[in-house]
């Protein structure tokens, strides 16, 4: 179990692991370093303030692709207007398709931090199951290969902040329908091939998989955002399953 550095602007560094946070802080952030990422997968992340027998603060889910890459994943919550969180020990669950992955405790405002798997006065979250094995070792019969379809997945950032913008909308077009085509007539539903929307961590998976070299046209938007349209976007028979796109918008 990881927590990473934020600044007073809420963002997340995930190069930098913390063991406390200083008073005034805005938003903190934890997660886990994986060796894979099996199929059929959904992450839960459940954050307390003051024991894990109180109240959640914050829990949210993300149903997340295959993935054989060594890898980071994270969480962060903040206040909405910005102010410092409160101050006191602060507490995280991690859960794998409901089951207990891992979990920690670290101290804002001042204070040792240990880590929960070493501190025996911590009340652990009341669990029957705890099993690292699952997120970190796909079967022996997994089989590895290049399909002809593929997954496309992301991440949408504010271009100014760097931060990730909730709520953005990804679409991708169906082949030889261009972005203005598409205006002219309306925006028509049926000529949507596949998309996707953005949770809290500006992720989005898109719902149905994309055929590799066929082209598409891809439309990305977020309330308070500039449009962005790309009529060429295609998949080579190069490129891994799934395929990760970083997007900026700007205001």
């Amino acid at each position: 179990m990881l927590w990473y550095a934020t600044d007073e602007e809420g963002n997340v560094y995930g190069d930098y692991v913390v063991s406390e946070y200083p008073s005034g802080t805005t938003t903190i952030a934890s997660g886990f370093e994986y060796g894979c990422i099996p199929k059929n997968t959904t992450l839960t992340v459940v954050y307390h303030h003051g024991g894990y027998d109180t109240e959640p603060v914050f829990v949210d889910s993300s149903k997340e692709s295959p993935d054989n890459q060594l890898g980071t994943h994270w969480w962060y919550i903040g206040a909405s207007d910005g102010s410092g969180l409160p101050e006191g020990d602060w507490q995280v669950e991690w859960y794998h398709n409901n089951e207990l992955l891992t979990y920690g405790e670290i101290t804002l405002g001042g204070g040792a931090y240990s880590d929960v798997d070493e501190t025996d006065d911590i009340v652990e979250p009341d669990q029957d199951e705890f099993d690292l094995d699952d997120i970190f070792d796909f079967s022996d019969d997994e089989e590895t290969y290049t399909t002809d379809s593929v997954t496309v997945q992301g991440t949408v950032y504010d271009g100014k902040t760097t931060n990730p913008i909730q709520g953005a909308i990804l679409v991708l077009l169906t082949p030889d329908v261009t972005y203005d085509a598409w205006a002219a007539a309306d925006f028509p539903a049926e000529d949507i091939f596949s998309g996707g929307e953005t949770d809290s961590r500006g992720r989005f998976v898109c719902d149905v998989l994309v055929e590799r070299n066929v082209t598409y046209s891809v439309v990305v938007g977020a309330e308070g955002y500039q449009l962005v349209d790309v009529d060429d976007f295609l998949v080579s028979d190069e490129e891994e399953d799934p395929v990760d796109l970083t997007i900026k918008l700007y205001p």
